[in-house]
């Protein structure tokens, strides 16, 4: 039997999603084509996805699911996030090591950044969750001859078991719950390439059982 590679678009799953944007969307690479498979249903059988607002802990999830009777499968409550950093004046190197100075920031590296001045270097620099986003904008404000460009923050989400077949009552149920920002069913999508069927780099792999 052919084995074929389901991708779940849970892109903060692995990371990071824009603080400007909405729900995640899932965007092929050049040369890619996402599709959803043909026949049957285009979602996993006895699991949902949702969102937490961003002041819930890893505890309040676990509790959450307890009191509602579901096994949690995933779960990301992770509050560190990750800045993009123009450097306007002063070496890369000299402004990383400023950066570092700092507690609060767990690395930092140059990096490219899309859609920037294309004459401009960039830091990207990951904060603990200890800090908030602005005390790290006031932080760059602070060193000199850096201005931020963009932040990307990590998702609370979970994925929890459900009853077969009752995966859209559980949504419907789930994203009206004050905690909660949104809820959906688990996609599938393949993502077809040149070379056959792939999975996208920005997205958790699961193989059917």
């Amino acid at each position: 039997m052919k084995t074929h590679v389901i991708l779940l678009v849970l892109l903060a799953m692995i990371g990071l999603s824009c603080t400007d944007a909405g729900n995640p969307v899932q965007e092929a690479s050049p040369g890619e084509h996402l599709f959803f498979p043909p026949g049957g249903p285009n979602y996993v059988s006895g699991e949902v996805i949702l969102s937490f607002n961003d002041s819930v802990n890893y505890s309040f999830i676990v509790l959450f699911f307890s009191r509602l009777n579901l096994e949690p499968v995933f779960i990301n409550a992770d509050s560190a996030f990750t800045m993009w950093i123009q450097v306007d004046s002063g070496e890369v190197a000299a402004q990383v090591a400023r950066l570092l100075l700092d507690s609060t920031v767990i690395w930092a590296e140059q990096t490219g950044f899309d859609g920037g001045d294309p004459d401009k270097p960039y830091i990207l620099a990951h904060f603990r969750g200890i800090t908030t986003t602005d005390r790290a904008r006031a932080l760059i404000g602070s060193i000199g001859g850096l201005s931020w460009k963009q932040t990307m923050v990590s998702m609370r989400l979970a994925v929890a078991k459900v009853e077969v077949g009752q995966e859209q009552h559980w949504v419907d149920s789930l994203k009206v719950m004050p905690a909660v920002k949104w809820a959906e069913l688990v996609q599938i999508i393949y993502v077809a390439t040149e070379s056959g069927t792939l999975p996208h780099s920005n997205a958790v792999i699961r193989k059917p059982r």
